[in-house]
């Protein structure tokens, strides 16, 4: 039992990780963090700036200015003021009907978004061609159910195709890009 112990002592002063904090959910840009926000991990935090577990007081009751996924590591630089969406950018919804989404699109999933024209009744299918269709590259920033049945997906967009996106009339469909895109 005395050697259990003692060796288990010894390999807790080995332990060169640290308590940190982490993001138990995501948190939304100019959310006010809360206790429930924050959860506690260990790391081997070398070269890191992150907060440390003592720090909690620190982060509770600050704004968040980026999104953060649940899990991420918190940094000073992730309260303050929000800063999102970055410069030249914009965020738009778009909502997306069943069968029009990528299985595995998440937040970070770079995409392009096509929106054909909407069918007019009675145009006898001469509608607008192909060449009305918009088209976004944009990054996922959020996907959540809607209590209607559809998708909805926040998306960061150039602020130049954000007009377009929002103003468009029809179906979106969203395309998963493969890296590098």
């Amino acid at each position: 039992m005395v050697c259990a112990l003692a060796a288990v002592v010894v390999f807790n002063g080995l332990d060169a990780r640290e308590s940190v904090l982490a993001a138990s959910q995501p948190l939304a840009v100019g959310h006010t963090v809360a206790d429930v926000d924050l959860r506690v991990v260990r790391v081997s935090s070398s070269g890191l700036e992150v907060v440390p577990s003592a720090g909690r007081a620190d982060v509770v009751g600050r704004r968040v200015a980026v999104p953060v996924a649940a899990g991420t590591l918190l940094t000073p630089g992730l309260f303050g003021e929000p800063a999102w969406p970055p410069s030249g950018q914009s965020l738009v919804a778009v909502a997306v009907k069943t069968g029009r989404l990528p299985a595995g699109a998440a937040s970070g999933s770079r995409v392009m978004v096509f929106v054909p024209p909407a069918a007019v009744p009675g145009s006898g299918g001469g509608g607008p061609g192909l060449s009305s269709v918009v088209s976004v590259d944009a990054t996922i920033t959020e996907v959540r159910g809607d209590p209607s049945g559809v998708t909805i997906v926040t998306l960061l967009v150039a602020a130049a195709d954000a007009p377009r996106l929002a103003g468009a009339v029809g179906d979106p469909s969203v395309v998963l890009l493969g890296m590098g895109r």
